[in-house]
């Protein structure tokens, strides 16, 4: 009788199908990257991990640094940008002067 065995190597890395490379939000919106990110691979995705993490950003732009990993440790690198604009709550005008006035959290204002 014979036997056989057979060693299956996975060098394919994962692929980022839905991966944008801007996200703009609202001051105060929690950017969740798994919602925004599709990653699929030959095997399975064991892990997508971004840098900084989900959560709520400050106004302004952050870079982000996202890697989707499968079972055999291939990788795969995305980075985007986390745009945070925000709301204009009015506009005032003083003379030829306009100003826009912006909408701050109750909890950010003492930052502004």
């Amino acid at each position: 009788m014979f036997s056989y065995s057979y060693l299956f190597i996975d060098e394919e890395p994962p692929t980022f199908v839905t991966a944008p490379t801007n996200i703009t939000v609202v001051i105060d919106q929690k950017v969740i990257f798994e919602e925004w990110l599709e990653v699929t691979d030959n095997d399975e995705v064991s892990s997508l991990e971004c840098t900084p993490q989900s959560g709520v950003f400050p106004l302004g732009t952050t870079k982000v640094m996202c890697i989707a990993k499968d079972p055999s440790g291939n990788k795969a690198n995305h980075s985007l940008l986390v745009i945070v604009e925000g709301k204009l709550c009015g506009v005032v005008v003083n003379g030829s002067a306009v100003l826009n006035i912006l909408c701050v959290p109750l909890y950010l204002k003492e930052l502004y």
